[in-house]
């Protein structure tokens, strides 16, 4: 199974044609990859409720990736394929180039070249969507991943907790988790999971003045599922209105029930089955890369480092070939962390508060509190790649980033194994790091 087809949407030159050195010029294809996995097949263990997802006559579950492919033109190229792991569904300049004065990265159709570094070293760049939330529109590339049902028919559900914390004060709230800032329109960047019943006597909105201060119950008749427009109020399952607006500064954590849980974590598995084709692949099968890829390398950055120490935790660097999918994969900037990836009521946006994020293990090497390493499923299935983690200074000033490399109990350095290297770049921030 794996990729079972190559929807292509456009193709057109990169940047007008415009050759990058030596390689020449590129071509820019945006598409779909449509995926299906058997989920009982052993390289697919450990994704949550994949076993709830909806199947085909042949048994398989079929999800969908968005996918930005840049590739030389002029033959060969150096054969070696980059992947970059979108962060929240933004593809907007090739990594590792140095951008443009006044670049920021935004929602649309735009991937800005910089300075070429990759390209003009020929590399097959792909730009591939994990994300379910992020909502699919031109310029954000996101996933289509099927809901969870239960034996007997009934949706799947779960409690989830939103937290936010207004930067303006506000009579309404979007059960989104991202972004905060008062000029997005939340409903435009993440799909929420909408209350399963809109009068959930159970429902909790807290209050509190700190991240560590202790929280308070509103009143459940004080707050609604609803949406405040223009002083009219309406019943809504994705928005909650409350009494007197919610205030600036404040942190609110609502947590409700939900019945619309998608398998998260075949993010995961859209990464590495979209890397497998486009190094296995052949030409009979769609792909536009059939036969010059010999190396493949991934990169994630911040949420997306994050989501590659799940990937590496989840074993999911073999295909269901038993092929090693990537030689290497660069984590920048995640510290110790990981994220909601692959659990049921996943928000892979959230930065906030304990779960799956800060759970361990942490590191790469068994410790006094924990014999579990971040490679353990791998070294078992095989396909054990090298692995470069880069982190600056803020990672370990909101204490995380010392987990990476040392023993929580000793305080010392850990002898990692020789496929793994740990840098710090030192009196960075996170985002010039």
């Amino acid at each position: 199974m794996a990729v079972i087809g190559f929807q292509m949407l456009t193709h057109r030159p990169y940047e007008g044609g415009k050759s990058f050195g030596e390689a020449g010029p590129y071509e820019r294809i945006d598409g779909v990859l449509h995926m299906a996995v058997d989920p009982a097949h052993a390289m697919n263990a450990g994704i949550t409720d994949l076993d709830l997802a909806p199947r085909d006559a042949a048994g398989g579950v079929h999800f969908a990736a968005d996918i930005r492919l840049l590739r030389p033109l002029k033959p060969p190229p150096n054969g070696k394929l980059y992947t970059s792991v979108v962060n929240r569904g933004r593809a907007g300049i090739v990594p590792f180039s140095f951008p443009p004065k006044g670049f920021r990265p935004v929602y649309d159709d735009s991937l800005v070249p910089g300075d070429g570094f990759l390209l003009e070293r020929g590399y097959t760049v792909a730009f591939t969507a994990w994300q379910w939330d992020v909502v699919r529109r031109p310029g954000a590339l996101g996933l289509q991943a099927p809901l969870a049902y239960e034996p007997d028919g009934r949706p799947a559900a779960t409690t989830v907790r939103v937290r936010f914390q207004p930067l303006t004060d506000r009579p309404s709230e979007h059960l989104a988790h991202w972004p905060a800032h008062p000029s997005f329109d939340p409903a435009q960047y993440h799909q929420p999971y909408p209350a399963a019943d809109l009068q959930q006597p159970d429902a909790v909105l807290t209050v509190k003045d700190t991240p560590n201060g202790a929280a308070t119950a509103l009143p459940r008749e004080s707050w609604r599922f609803s949406r405040s427009v223009d002083g009219t109020e309406t019943a809504n399952a994705e928005w909650i209105s409350l009494d007197g607006g919610f205030e600036a500064g404040r942190i609110y954590e609502v947590a409700y029930r939900t019945e619309r849980c998608p398998v998260a974590g075949l993010g995961l598995l859209a990464i590495r089955d979209a890397a497998s084709f486009l190094r296995y692949g052949t030409a009979a099968e769609g792909n536009p890369c059939a036969g010059t890829i010999a190396n493949a390398f991934t990169h994630g950055v911040s949420q997306t480092g994050r989501f590659l120490r799940e990937f590496l935790l989840t074993g999911c660097n073999v295909d269901e070939e038993s092929r090693q999918v990537f030689d290497g994969i660069f984590i920048q900037i995640a510290g110790a962390r990981r994220g909601d990836f692959n659990i049921r009521g996943a928000q892979p946006s959230a930065q906030y508060g304990a779960g799956p994020a800060f759970a361990p293990p942490f590191t790469y090497a068994p410790t006094s509190t924990c014999q579990d390493t971040l490679l353990d499923r791998q070294r078992e299935r095989g396909g054990v790649p090298k692995v470069f983690e880069v982190n600056t200074a803020n990672e370990y000033w909101r204490s995380d980033g010392l987990a990476v490399h040392t023993d929580p109990a000793t305080e010392k350095d850990l002898e990692l194994p020789g496929n793994v290297r740990v840098y710090l770049m030192a009196g960075c921030q996170h985002g010039p790091g």
